[in-house]
């Protein structure tokens, strides 16, 4: 029988990058909702809602990752670490920072 320290809990989510953010791309979503502001806060409190041992993020970029999550995650127990995609072995290091990838927190504690 699997006990309960046993099992974890994912929650897996698309943030879509905000600099893949735009109302050209996006023409029939109200500017608003369109706001990386906005849309962290969202996110940020489903993962807070939901409060997952292991937490999957894809499109987001280092400097999301570092600036919005990272810290404000920490407080929640979870650490992380960052993958840019693979195209970002081949750019000089500058370049390769605004290259989005996938991130994964995990609670510390679990």
């Amino acid at each position: 029988m699997i006990s309960e320290d046993d099992r974890f809990t994912v929650f897996d989510a698309n943030i879509l990058c905000p600099k893949y953010v735009n109302s050209q791309q996006y023409p029939y979503v109200p500017t608003g909702a369109l706001a990386w502001e906005h849309r962290r806060e969202i996110v940020l409190n489903e993962i807070h809602h939901r409060d997952a041992d292991i937490l999957c993020l894809q499109e987001i970029d280092s400097e999301t990752f570092h600036e919005d999550f990272r810290a404000v995650l920490a407080h929640d127990d979870y650490k992380g670490i960052f993958w840019p995609k693979g195209r970002a072995t081949t750019m000089s290091e500058k370049d390769a920072k605004f290259v989005d990838g996938c991130a994964i927190f995990y609670k510390n504690s679990k």
